[in-house]
């Protein structure tokens, strides 16, 4: 099966059905990624089936649990940018901040993002903690991918997040979904990627009394 066909099956899989201008966006951010990552090192994930398995149809998982219609949206620790920039191809009604501390990982996502054409796409290089005053409560989803245990990301998140918000997160079926105090789970799912025996966790939080 080639890559393009295995991108698309695999996302209307996930309930996603990407546009032949959608599919043929990947294929170009999958062919930068394996270039960048010949001098640059931004993922230990080479090969081109797996990059659509475990780094796209990953990502595209996370569809699922957002919300219908525009939404501001904050990317943190999008590494090579996921599941942002594959989020924001599927999604692109929603207005996205990548939230990155490593400068050759922030210049990759802005060059995709000029490359691909994206508009309301902005990449901070920061972590989440150094965007409490410049970001506060500007955010109504936040997400993030196998970047920290929940009860470590989510007070970082807090602080970006609007009332009624919430942050989305994918993670390894050996972490503990469990909500630190003041938080709550509000929606989880156990799933299999599609095409593989990858297996993740996608939990949605809110804060206590909200949403």
């Amino acid at each position: 099966m080639d890559l393009n066909k295995l991108l698309t099956e695999g996302a209307e899989l996930l309930g996603v059905r990407l546009s032949t201008g959608q599919a043929g966006a990947f294929d170009a951010y999958l062919s930068e990624l394996l270039k960048w990552n010949k001098k640059v090192n931004l993922t230990a994930i080479v090969d081109g089936r797996e990059v659509v398995v475990k780094h796209f149809l990953d990502s595209l998982a996370l569809c699922r649990m957002l919300p219908v219609g525009p939404f501001r949206a904050a990317d943190i620790g999008s590494g090579a940018g996921f599941p942002g920039l594959a989020l924001k191809i599927a999604r692109p009604d929603m207005e996205i901040t990548f939230v990155e501390p490593a400068h050759k990982k922030v210049t990759f996502i802005k060059h995709i993002a000029r490359l691909l054409g994206l508009t309301g796409v902005s990449a901070e290089r920061a972590r989440a903690e150094d965007l409490r005053t410049k970001c506060s409560g500007q955010f109504e989803v936040i997400f993030s991918r196998a970047f920290k245990e929940p009860d470590g990301l989510l007070p970082l998140a807090g602080p970006l997040m609007s009332v009624g918000g919430m942050v989305v997160l994918s993670l390894g079926p050996e972490t503990s979904p469990d909500a630190p105090p003041g938080w709550e789970v509000s929606r989880k799912e156990d799933i299999t990627l599609p095409l593989s025996d990858f297996k993740r966790v996608l939990i949605s939080y809110k804060k206590h009394g909200e949403g």
